[in-house]
């Protein structure tokens, strides 16, 4: 017996032309949506630099302000007198935990002066 060759059916092209169709649009769109996304974490990045960077400068700015020249330069531009108590004093604060009478832990502090 001869066996005959299959051929391939053409009957359903305009079938397999729309799923190409199909699929080389949804690959379109899947690829744009990528590339958008790409360009959003850029934008994203780079606003979080100069976020970053603001910081940095508010951070500088801070610690210039809160320097103890910069302090007495600004009480004194202010009229607040500066006041250096005679006698120092340090409390040392220490917490326990305890058993309360409903046998719950409860913290409890303590204040020591020295």
């Amino acid at each position: 017996m001869r066996r005959r060759k299959k051929r391939i059916d053409l009957t359903h092209w305009k079938t397999y032309v729309v799923l190409i169709g199909l699929f080389l649009s949804f690959f379109a769109f899947l690829s744009a949506r990528i590339i958008s996304l790409g360009y959003r974490i850029e934008r994203t990045e780079r606003h979080y630099q100069e976020l970053m960077s603001a910081n940095q400068m508010y951070q500088a700015e801070f610690m210039r302000l809160c320097s103890p020249d910069e302090l007495r330069t600004l009480m004194q531009h202010h009229g607040v007198a500066l006041n250096t108590p005679s006698e120092w004093a340090f409390v040392d604060v220490t917490i326990r935990e305890e058993k309360g009478s409903h046998g719950l832990e409860t913290p409890v502090a303590e204040a020591n002066t020295r």
